[in-house]
């Protein structure tokens, strides 16, 4: 519930992803709370002296790995807690608002316990699977968009590897 990943944008700014903190569930909410770092994708502008942390995506569990593409878009993987591992694709890294990825009222595109949020009032994954099941992969590890071959290479924990590919 930690997450981890620091990566730099062709533009010098600094993103870092942040786990909800735990446990199961976010009880106290923070995915969903803009005045928590918890939860979320956060950029800083390094140039700056005193540099803020400013919330580009929230409502996540645990994205413990994201990347940036050559278009500046981001892929994100979020690890699940009971049903669903999901991927998701930020297209605008400069957008007015912050991106709502919709833990924990949602894992992916499956409502979870909470009814505070609308699914459409939040990002859906690019790609999802269903998880801690009997012969399911678990704990998306996410991977990188390979531009030669116009494909985003992801794996997970039990070592399977996926290639997607855009669809209309």
């Amino acid at each position: 519930h930690h997450a981890g990943t620091l990566v730099f944008d062709s533009f010098g700014k600094l993103y870092l992803s942040v786990g909800d903190g735990g446990p199961q569930g976010d009880p106290e909410n923070r995915a969903q709370n803009l005045q928590s770092l918890r939860g979320k994708i956060l950029r800083f502008d390094v140039e700056e002296e005193n540099p803020q942390p400013e919330v580009v995506a929230y409502g996540l569990r645990n994205p413990w790995k994201f990347s940036i593409d050559s278009a500046n878009r981001m892929f994100i993987g979020d690890v699940g807690g009971i049903w669903r591992e999901s991927v998701y694709l930020l297209e605008d890294l400069d957008a007015e608002t912050p991106a709502n990825l919709g833990y924990s009222d949602f894992e992916g595109t499956k409502r979870m316990f909470n009814e505070s949020i609308e699914f459409t009032s939040t990002l859906a994954p690019i790609f999802e699977y269903e998880h801690h099941r009997e012969g399911h992969p678990i704990s998306v590890i996410a991977g990188y968009y390979l531009d030669n071959f116009d494909i985003y290479l992801l794996g997970d924990l039990s070592g399977n590897l996926r290639f997607l590919k855009k669809q209309e």
